[in-house]
């Protein structure tokens, strides 16, 4: 009994341990995201006025930090995105909707594309990305060492 008991323990801890590593990977993963995303949030509040509209898909960290109004570009928090807009099933749910006509027709003075200033995987990243508005009307910027932004021309000085 003690032999069984022994080992019943020690390969339950062997594979939680295994278990552990990929999820201890993942939780890094989150906290350099929320260290980046924070500091965006942060330049976004200290850089632009108050009404200024962002879009970002990142819309938890950025939002909460910058205190500015978002667009949602993934709809989570967007109702018309949510119910209307166009779905790729081979994203990762609650990564499948966007609509990048909607998010340019709300003129944002600040768009954060998931890649930085390539197209993104999402769908609106990637409408957007095609839209002849975007190039027309929106500028790079750098946000923080290693972010990017797109900037309505008329906002950049």
């Amino acid at each position: 009994v003690a032999a069984y008991l022994f080992l019943t323990y020690n390969f339950g801890t062997v594979i939680a341990s295994a278990w552990k590593v990929p999820v201890r990977q993942h939780a890094n993963g989150w906290r350099i995201d929320f260290r980046e995303r924070k500091a965006v949030g942060l330049w976004l509040k200290n850089t632009f006025l108050q009404d200024t509209k962002v879009a970002s898909s990142a819309a938890g960290i950025i939002p909460y930090f910058s205190r500015l109004p978002t667009i949602d570009m993934l709809g989570l928090n967007n109702r018309s995105i949510a119910l209307s807009g166009r779905r790729d099933r081979t994203l990762p749910y609650g990564h499948q909707t966007g609509d990048g006509d909607y998010v340019l027709n709300n003129s944002p003075g600040v768009i954060f594309l998931q890649n930085g200033l390539q197209p993104g995987p999402f769908v609106s990243d990637r409408e957007i990305w095609q839209d002849p508005r975007f190039k027309r009307d929106y500028a790079p910027c750098k946000a923080t060492e290693s972010t990017w932004v797109c900037v309505r021309k008329n906002l950049v000085s």
